[in-house]
């Protein structure tokens, strides 16, 4: 009964704020509709695009068919009549004398140039076109060699009209790793960069005021024991967060279709271990920092430190190595590896376990921490 009062006065705090309801539940929700809609891709590889320049000396018929094979492909395909000094992130450059040396049964090499500066997806999608596009005008030709009863252009028009002799159909086998974008990565990232930002804000000030005020104070000679009173703060902070979570999350899903994986329990679990970490980090920057100004300040850059090198801005799946083992360190990049595990890539409570046990290490560091503090703010 006590530690629910002490649970409710955090509520009642949070409720006076005007502001509370805006930073916790419409701001996170227009950031998740914005950078979702920006950032929103297929999640088929099939479906990937990408830019091609093509400056074609050559003008034969060989050339023609490669092209015609390019264009069949998933790409933005941009002929050229010069090289410019600063070439295109991708060119394909097809010589002068590429249909004249395969007529003569000679060696004859394609030109793709290559800026290390684009977009590594979209330049694999672009290998692979035009080896494709290579492979398919080898077998034209094998198969045009193969009959004397059909002049080039007859065959090749043949093939074109005619079903597909093989047909190949990919599909998942078993689970993948997608690297995810668009609401299934925003959703996950708006949640716990907009958690950390609301409870180290309102958390730490509820602490830091309550302690000025002399409410601790009285607190401590009130009928409520020292565990009493540790444990409706930190239950107090993991009750916010808790209907900040999942008010967002039945936002995402009703609104914007995300899906959240199959395993309950370990999205359950997640979601518990992040709040209840990020909420014994608040208890102690309230017993920490004596400014309102600074309380702000503080809590908003390391929730914006956090968010950047934990991937909550953009998928730590494309960030350096560096940067992907960084993250393993921080509870943001803990929580955003178990939510890409589950809401992504398929997995259950057993793959997230190493996430879920950093998390509850970075819980009990706080909590220690925290302790600490509040026994020695009872004799201050």
């Amino acid at each position: 009964m006590k530690v629910g009062i002490i649970i409710l006065q955090h509520l009642k705090i949070l409720r006076t704020d005007k502001t509370a309801v805006i930073w916790m539940l419409i701001v996170p929700v227009i950031y998740i509709f914005i950078f979702g809609n920006a950032f929103k891709r297929s999640h088929d590889p099939k479906d990937s695009t990408a830019d091609l320049a093509i400056m074609d000396d050559d003008q034969g018929e060989y050339a023609s068919r490669l092209l015609d094979h390019l264009d069949s492909e998933n790409l933005k395909i941009t002929r050229l009549d010069s090289l410019a000094k600063d070439p295109r992130l991708r060119t394909l450059i097809i010589p002068d004398s590429f249909s004249a040396k395969i007529t003569e049964r000679q060696k004859v090499t394609l030109g793709l140039m290559l800026k290390p500066s684009a977009n590594q997806e979209a330049t694999m999608t672009v290998k692979l076109a035009v080896q494709k596009a290579r492979w398919r005008l080898m077998a034209d030709m094998a198969e045009y060699a193969l009959q004397d009863t059909m002049s080039q252009a007859e065959m090749w028009n043949h093939i074109d009209e005619r079903s597909p002799l093989l047909d190949v159909k990919t599909e998942w086998a078993g689970r993948h790793r997608i690297i995810p974008s668009g609401f299934i990565h925003q959703t996950p990232g708006t949640i716990v960069m907009f958690t950390m930002i609301v409870l180290f804000i309102y958390g730490g000030m509820m602490i830091m005021t309550e302690r000025q005020s002399g409410t601790l104070r009285r607190l401590f000679i009130s009928p409520v024991n020292f565990w009493q009173l540790f444990g409706g703060k930190i239950l107090g902070l993991l009750l916010i967060a808790l209907i900040q979570i999942f008010t967002l999350m039945i936002v995402g899903w009703l609104v914007f279709d995300v899906y959240y994986g199959s395993s309950v329990a370990g999205m359950i679990l997640l979601i518990l271990t992040f709040a209840i970490a990020v909420g014994s980090v608040a208890l102690c920057l309230g017993f920490l920092v004596d400014e309102e100004d600074k309380m702000v300040g503080l809590s908003i850059t390391l929730a914006i430190l956090l968010s950047a090198l934990g991937g909550c801005w953009f998928p730590i799946e494309i960030a350096p190595a560096w940067m992907q083992t960084l993250s393993l360190f921080l509870p943001s990049g803990l929580a955003m590896a178990g939510f890409h595990s589950l809401m992504a890539y398929g997995y259950g409570l057993q793959e997230i376990l190493p996430y879920l046990g950093g998390l509850a290490l970075y819980t009990l560091a706080a909590l220690f921490i925290g302790r600490w503090l509040l026994k020695k703010g009872r004799h201050t």
